[in-house]
């Protein structure tokens, strides 16, 4: 999933990595909770500690990047909408809320 943020692109590969444009901001390490996922032991920030990325996943039909916050130094924070978040009946909900598409009618 990859989306310019600001002066930035983001991309997370679950599993993989996550880049901040072509830095390093953590491979993929574990859950550390329900709908938190977490990278660690990204590019050094000069003088200072390893990137990371904490991923916080909410409920939506679409997948998309929401937003990239660094709320410490090198230490990042986004929020992901996914449907993977989302219990049975909160994911019909919000599929039964999308807009039509033409295909719908067919």
């Amino acid at each position: 999933i990859s989306k310019k943020i600001g002066e930035y692109k983001y991309e997370i590969c679950f599993f993989k990595d996550a880049k901040q444009d072509r830095t390093s901001i953590g491979k993929w390490k574990s859950w550390e909770a329900d709908g938190i996922g977490f990278f660690g032991g990204g590019q050094h920030c000069p003088g200072g500690p390893a990137r990371s990325l904490r991923v916080v996943f909410v409920c939506g039909a679409m997948e998309e990047l929401l937003s990239v916050e660094e709320p410490s130094r090198c230490t990042y924070e986004a929020t992901l909408r996914h449907a993977a978040a989302c219990s049975e009946e909160l994911l019909r909900e919000v599929q039964s809320a999308a807009p039509r598409l033409p295909q719908d009618e067919l």
